[in-house]
């Protein structure tokens, strides 16, 4: 499956809440509202059959609120 079908399934699966995909340098990146994160990594191992998580990060904003952010 190429990215533009994951994205676009994640799209419809998760309507508003997965962004325009950005590429760069050959790779395609999406936000994902941070309520749908787990439902959407769930939907790409078990409808997409997804298997294995390459980049996942997150950034501490000290001091602020939401303190903590998923990248």
């Amino acid at each position: 499956m190429s990215a533009q079908d994951t994205i676009a399934s994640l799209q419809k699966q998760f309507p508003g809440k997965v962004g325009q995909p950005k590429e760069f340098r050959g790779e395609q990146t999406i936000e994902i509202d941070r309520d749908t994160i787990r439902a959407a990594a769930a939907h790409l191992k078990a409808e997409l059959g997804y298997n294995y998580l390459v980049d996942i990060s997150s950034v501490d904003h000290f001091g602020d609120e939401p303190r903590y952010e998923v990248v």
